[in-house]
């Protein structure tokens, strides 16, 4: 289930002047969710999502067309994503933090 063009389109898509946190979503849809200011937090708090990444912070080049050109962090983004979408299949298990980003 989990996308592979779909990924390469968000990051290409991501602004990388905000910081921003990749969240794989429990349709199986990757989204960038900007994360500045404590309101975003909370808002964050509130998502319903499988898994996510730790924050990708600005100007670190993690989001943008350069990223989206970067196999290899697309290749881990993805095999972290199949690792979290498995146990959510599988065991119901939601928001798991990557613990290897």
């Amino acid at each position: 289930m989990v996308k592979r063009q779909q990924l390469v389109n968000v990051i290409s898509k991501g602004n990388d002047t905000i910081d921003n946190r990749l969240i794989l979503k429990q349709n199986g849809d990757f989204e960038l969710v900007p994360f500045q200011t404590s309101e975003d937090a909370h808002n964050f708090d509130l998502l319903d999502f499988v898994t996510r990444w730790e924050t990708f912070n600005a100007g670190n080049d993690y989001v943008g067309v350069y990223a989206s050109k970067d196999n290899r962090l697309i290749d881990d983004i993805l095999d972290w994503a199949e690792f979290a979408w498995k146990e959510y299949k599988q065991k119901g298990r939601t928001k798991i933090l990557n613990p290897y980003s």
